[in-house]
Order: C-alpha cells, then structure tokens, then sequence
C-alpha cells in the first residue's frame, strides 16, 4: 500500500508538500465543484479543501490502494471516525461522480472498505 508523504500545516490546515498532480485530476475535481454550486460555500471550502489534499497524492485514476492509504493515514492521527468518515465521503461523492460521466473507467471504491463511523 502507498505511504503518505509527511504533511506539514500551512494556515491551519495539513496538506502534502505540493508535487505535480496529474491535469486530469484538476479538471475532475472543477467539474466536480462546478456541479456542486448549489450546496453551501462552508461545505464547499471543505470539498476544496479534502480533494486539495488527495489531489496531492497524484492517485489518478484513483486506485483502491490510494484511498485506503488517505484513509489510513487519518486513522494514524488523531481524527474523530466522524471526521475520518466525512473525508471518506467527499472522496466517494467526487470519484463516482467522476465515474457516472465516463471521466474514469472503474470504480475504485468497490473494492474499498468505508471507515466506520
């Protein structure tokens, strides 16, 4: 399974030492946002925010071993399974939206366990 790189807080939040992320992924996560404008902007903030990280990661297409080792890490730390579950849930919404508009082939998360809540 991949390692997280070590994160480091900027302004409060952690987020991975930037890499370059693949351009699709960019893409799919504005298009994902986009469709989403009717939702608060708090909620928002933290869509951008969650997939700002994972998008760190360069896990695109998303492979079940990517999105374990995001949720692993979290389980590493000191999160709530609230939060943990909440971060897994952003994922899950933007990768199948992905999926139902044929921006990638499969669906990862089949064969990935949710956290508990």
């Amino acid at each position: 399974m991949p390692q997280l790189p070590k994160l480091r807080l900027v302004k409060g939040y952690k987020v991975v030492p930037p890499d370059q992320p693949p351009p699709e992924l960019d893409e799919a996560i504005a298009r994902f946002l986009v469709a989403r404008k009717a939702i608060r902007e708090h909620t928002l903030n933290q869509y951008r925010r969650i997939l700002g990280i994972y998008k760190q990661l360069g896990d695109w297409p998303p492979t079940p071993e990517g999105i374990a080792a995001f949720i692993e890490y979290y389980n590493g730390q000191d999160y709530e399974q609230n939060t943990i579950h909440t971060y897994y849930s952003i994922l899950r919404i933007s990768i199948r939206f992905a999926y139902r508009r044929r921006r990638i082939a499969d669906d990862p998360l089949d064969d990935v366990t949710a956290p508990r809540r």
